[in-house]
């Protein structure tokens, strides 16, 4: 093995040990904004729940409370989805080339 294909080997370990920390990163991200989400999506549930429960439905002025938490609802999974899209799509990139770095690793050995 020449020393050409020596530094190459010493930057896909250096990138591989790069792309494991992103990782890392990226699940305790994922982690911690599914437990945001879960907790938020609850409490808008229970005032949700609180609200069909006192029969609001009988007035036009507290149906639109309930109609406007359950819209927050679905800002709030909708704000979630986008996050985690893109973290789950940042993870995807740093996978493949993981893989790619792998591959082009063996081909050296």
């Amino acid at each position: 093995m020449d020393n050409v294909h020596l530094m190459e080997l010493i930057y896909i370990y250096q990138r591989l040990k790069e792309i494991e920390d992103s990782l890392e990163e990226a699940a305790n991200m994922i982690e911690r904004c599914l437990t945001s989400a879960s907790h938020e999506l609850d409490v808008h549930l229970q005032t949700v729940e609180l609200l069909l429960s006192r029969k609001y439905m009988e007035d036009e002025a507290k149906l639109t409370a309930v109609l406007g938490r359950m819209e927050d609802l679905l800002l709030i999974v909708l704000d979630y989805n986008s996050m985690l899209t893109g973290m789950l799509t940042t993870a995807e990139r740093l996978l493949q080339e993981e893989r790619e770095l792998v591959a082009y690793a063996r081909d050296i050995l």
